[in-house]
Order: structure tokens, then sequence, then C-alpha cells
């Protein structure tokens, strides 16, 4: 596929997909201005989505948007370690975001760079793990709204605020032994 667009009408036409399934985003050499949106997919099995470390995503409203997913989605995006500058990168054009996630079984965002102006990760109603993100100069790395569940490790961020939870949700902060707290 050679737009985001084209491999969501691709997923639609068939939501229950019972296998594994990568998602491979290599390097244009130039900024990706389109967003990534799933929504209703169902079945056994999970979702991975590898985004080359030279990657650089530059979101509309959000970067990536997963909605309605009953399945394990994975986003990494190569990063090396909570303390170093490579990995793809997604970006904002001022005053937006970076991920959105409604309505999802299980998301774990790994390996990243989140440098948008408000919220790193927004999430609704959905469980959500990260590890070894750099949130940058995000506003709120993760909002959590209605009876969220979220873990974190080994992520960083010059943030104003690291994590919002709101009615009923959960956040639980983590590293590892060599790992640093935001």
């Amino acid at each position: 596929f050679n737009s985001f667009g084209i491999l969501k009408e691709y997923l639609e036409s068939m939501p229950i997909i019972n296998k594994d399934l990568t998602i491979y985003v290599q390097n244009p050499n130039t900024e990706i201005n389109e967003a990534l949106v799933l929504e209703n997919l169902k079945g056994k099995g999970w979702i991975k989505i590898v985004f080359d470390k030279n990657c650089v995503l530059r979101s509309s409203l959000y970067a990536i948007s997963l909605n309605g997913i009953n399945k394990l989605v994975i986003i990494e995006g190569g990063r090396t370690s909570y303390s170093s500058k490579d990995g793809a990168v997604i970006l904002d054009n001022g005053n937006q975001h970076g991920i959105s996630i409604t309505d999802c079984k299980d998301v774990y965002v790994h390996s990243i760079n989140i440098n948008c102006k408000n919220w790193g990760i927004k999430v609704d109603r959905s469980r959500l793990r990260t590890r070894n993100v750099d949130f940058g100069q995000t506003y709120c790395a993760i909002e959590l709204n209605e009876n969220c569940i979220a873990y974190d490790g080994d992520s960083v961020g010059n943030c104003g605020d690291f994590v919002r939870a709101k009615t009923g949700s959960i956040f639980t902060y983590g590293a590892s032994a060599n790992g640093i707290c935001p």
C-alpha cells in the first residue's frame, strides 16, 4: 500500500482478522502528512505497526487514531533506549496531538518519539501500555479519560503534565533498573 487511506479501506473490507498482522511503515525520505486511522477491527491475533526509525509522521489532528479495535495493537518506532535521540518521530503542525485511542482492548506503544503541542497519547475507555517513549515538549504526555488502565516504564519528556487520569482511570509507572522517571 502506498497510503494509509488505502490500507484502511482494505482492512475495513474484512474487519474480522483471525491472524497476526504486521504493517511496516518504510521511510519515504520525506515527512508523512497522512494520518494512520484504524477502526472496528476484530478477531484473534495482533496488529503490529512498525515505523522505520527514520520516519517522520506529521499530524493533521491526530497522527495515529485507533478506534474500536478488539485486538492487541503494537506501535513501535525503533528508538534504542530511554536516553537515545533516534527512532521514528510523531510531530504536529503547531497545535495538534499524537495518538488517539478509543474503545480499544489493548494498545502497546514503545520506542517512539512523540513531540506534539497538546496530547502525546489521548485515551478513552481503553487499556494502554507505553515504554521507552520520548514525549519531548508535549504539554500532556498521556491523558486517560473514562475508565482507562495505563502502565508506563522508562518514558521521558519535558511535559507540562506527564499524565492526567480522569473518571475512574488508573495509571501505574515503573522504571527498569537503569531507567529514569519523567
